[in-house]
């Protein structure tokens, strides 16, 4: 399970160095890596269902405090009431 993750964030830092270097946005260095390894059939692990979603609950609060950090304060407060009823229909949609 550690190497799945070691394996992710080299697979995320690659992708953001080629967003730097090459100017394209972040989704496509992704997509462009992992067609490249499965073209080359050069994938190093094999994830089994349990496996992704425990990837999935260990990295989705990752990622959320990521994009956390670039959230404009402004932005929120102009947006406060919508972004708060979107949240109490998806929580009372999810129940």
């Amino acid at each position: 399970m550690l190497e799945q993750i070691v394996f992710i964030l080299i697979f995320v830092v690659v992708a953001a160095l080629l967003q730097n270097k090459l100017k394209v946005p972040l989704p496509v260095s992704l997509v462009a890596q992992a067609a490249f390894l499965r073209y080359f059939d050069v994938l190093p692990h094999t994830v089994s269902a349990h496996q992704f979603d425990s990837l999935v609950l260990i990295s989705l609060p990752l990622l959320i405090a990521a994009d956390s950090l670039k959230l404009n304060l402004e932005e929120l407060k102009e947006h406060a009431i919508s972004l708060f009823s979107l949240a109490v229909l998806l929580v009372i949609g999810s129940v």
